[in-house]
């Protein structure tokens, strides 16, 4: 099998992938739908005038995304997780890169669309069947939200971020993806906290030793200007990573 990317490859593989998870589908998108059916049904019961707010419905959205979006990729590799499915999955009519690309756009792409899509269909279905009752849906749509330069690029980092970090956990754990991924991530931050504590530490009493008058704390407002741009950069940085060690361990996957 040639390596380079072909697109006819691709779109038959993304129609694989829709055969297999039509059902599943179909049936997460019903339960979405009911889900947020029965959040605006409370909502209104608990206001006279039976209004469902736009924050309500923006809240609906977030913890939908928040909890979907890592729990989804890190089901990225779940074909090769074990033998059976490793030997029908790589044995596909393409190469490992156009496996890998799919895979990627799956969840880097398509479930993000897809989950907004369905959201607003909803939220207009039900603004409809609330208004022929005397109701009312504030509508929450997520291209309305003013964040600026400033505030996307903190919500694409930390988008790619949880990307990226899950991914590589579908990656390197073939069982209990998700699970174990949090355990690690847990993990880390807590290593990472400690240290930056004693580093703090450290720091504070070397300078009261030298009889310096510093109050030595940490503060988000100080990282800013060119270090802003340096924290941005390793972070990326990091994310290539995670996305780069990711393609190596799904290419060297054996049965």
């Amino acid at each position: 099998m040639e390596t380079k990317l072909n697109l006819q490859r691709v779109t038959n593989l993304f129609k694989y992938e829709l055969t297999l998870l039509k059902h599943p589908i179909i049936l997460a998108a019903i339960g979405f739908a009911l889900f947020i059916t029965a959040i605006c049904a409370m909502a209104s019961l608990s206001d006279p005038t039976g209004i469902v707010s736009e924050k309500t419905l923006a809240g609906l959205y977030g913890v939908a995304f928040t909890l979907g979006f890592p729990i989804i990729t890190s089901f990225s590799f779940h074909r090769v997780s074990t033998k059976g499915g490793a030997i029908n999955y790589l044995s596909l009519p393409a190469s490992r890169e156009e496996k890998f690309l799919v895979t990627f756009l799956n969840t880097a792409v398509l479930f993000p669309l897809g989950l907004t899509l369905l959201f607003v269909i909803v939220e207009y279905t039900l603004m409809l069947v609330w208004s022929l009752f005397g109701g009312e849906i504030g509508v929450f749509m997520p291209i309305q939200l003013e964040l600026g330069l400033d505030g996307i690029i903190p919500v694409f980092l930390s988008f790619v971020g949880v990307h990226s970090f899950f991914f590589f956990g579908s990656a390197i754990f073939r069982k209990y993806a998700f699970l174990k991924t949090c355990i690690l991530g847990f993990t880390v931050i807590v290593v990472l906290s400690i240290t930056g504590v004693l580093i703090a530490m450290a720091v504070g009493a070397t300078l009261a030793g030298e009889g310096m008058s510093h109050s030595f704390h940490w503060d988000g407002s100080q990282i800013n200007g060119v270090w802003q741009y340096i924290s941005n950069g390793i972070s990326l940085f990091i994310v290539l990573v995670l996305w780069i060690v990711s393609y190596l361990k799904f290419k060297r996957a054996e049965v």
